[in-house]
């Protein structure tokens, strides 16, 4: 089972279609770059997104093995340009979706991915407006004058079979 956050840039807008495919799919990675470092930081060994699922008398070590698992694959969907946080440790899973003791019956949930997208979306103008003028100087594609990107731009999560 793998935990996958997806950040899509919808090319069916006009601002995005007149910057092209390459644009939408940078733009794409780098949001999904950002949350995919805010979502390392927020399961940092001894930090992780809120009070620490272990017991100070537990046995376990947090190793940073979910921190370094998180990774980002660019998908093109169609007229979307997608790119995808993930993880594939189970564990992770688990921490954003929650579990429950049997033999308690109290629920532990620890949301690390989905806090991390929404944080990396709310900087998605300054985001669109740094790949903008990056991607226009570096490839010399007529500049336009705008700054911003009034995309239908999208965040979700899901657990994935697989």
């Amino acid at each position: 089972m793998r935990l996958t956050a997806r950040v899509e840039v919808n090319m069916r807008t006009a601002e995005v279609a007149s910057r092209g495919d390459g644009f939408a799919q940078d733009f794409a990675n780098q949001m999904a770059e950002l949350a995919a470092g805010l979502a390392r930081e927020n399961v940092a060994p001894g930090r992780g997104p809120g009070p620490h699922p272990h017991r100070p008398t537990s046995e376990h070590i947090d190793k940073g093995t979910l921190s370094e698992s998180v990774k980002v694959r660019a998908l093109a969907m169609g007229f979307l340009k997608t790119a995808h946080v993930f993880t594939d440790l189970e564990s992770g899973l688990y921490l954003e979706m929650g579990w429950t003791n049997p033999h308690s019956g109290n629920h532990w949930r620890y949301p690390w991915l989905m806090p991390a997208l929404e944080l990396a979306r709310m900087q998605w103008a300054e985001i669109a407006r740094s790949t903008g003028r990056r991607w226009f100087s570096e490839t010399g594609a007529p500049y336009r004058g705008r700054q911003a990107v009034d995309a239908a731009l999208s965040a979700t999560w899901q657990p994935e079979v697989g």
